[in-house]
């Protein structure tokens, strides 16, 4: 009878194994996107761009990269204020969001606004499983693991396009004498 508790023991431990092995797995799968307000962007308008990273588990972001250089536009930082960690589901897999940075991109001239690739250092907080079965029972928690992560941010481009022109119409219905 001891052979019965003990195969019934493995049946029940050994789906919990596999899981454990499938989440171990993902700690290296970060990325940092660059997100706009807007496709596409007339001369003289200005959008928010922000920077956001994603990680499959609870991280920090360590350090600030160094300052952006864009060409044919100027970018203002914003202050963030309190981050807080937020859980998205991007391809079909769970990952925790936090917003980096967030910045105002005013393009000086007509064409298409490029933001650089940059680094970012990110501390991946990994929830270790204890062994023992009591631990997980009785809802201790186990030890906590930090990962550095090195993580390269996408290339973002931006159209920036002509002013459209205004109609006789349009003039006429803003109050503008028209010869």
């Amino acid at each position: 009878m001891k052979w019965w508790w003990r195969i019934s023991l493995l049946v029940l431990l050994f789906p919990a194994s596999l899981l454990a092995q499938q989440q171990g797995g993902r700690e290296n799968d970060c990325f940092v996107r660059v997100l706009c307000d807007k496709k596409q962007l007339v001369e003289g308008d200005s959008c928010l761009l922000t920077v956001v990273a994603y990680a499959p588990q609870p991280f920090l972001v360590k350090g600030s990269p160094s300052r952006i250089q864009v060409k044919n536009g100027r970018l203002r930082k914003l202050p963030i204020g309190r981050q807080q960690l937020q859980q998205v589901v991007e391809n079909r897999y769970l990952y925790y969001a936090l917003v980096c940075e967030q910045y105002v991109l005013h393009p000086q001239k007509t064409g298409r606004v490029i933001v650089p690739e940059r680094n970012f250092n990110l501390e991946v907080h990994l929830q270790e499983r204890s062994r023992d079965p009591f631990d997980v029972f009785f809802g201790r928690p186990g030890k906590v693991r930090k990962v550095a992560v090195k993580v390269l941010s996408d290339k973002f481009q931006l159209e920036v396009v002509e002013k459209p022109k205004r109609t006789m119409l349009e003039m006429k219905r803003s109050g503008i004498q028209v010869l």
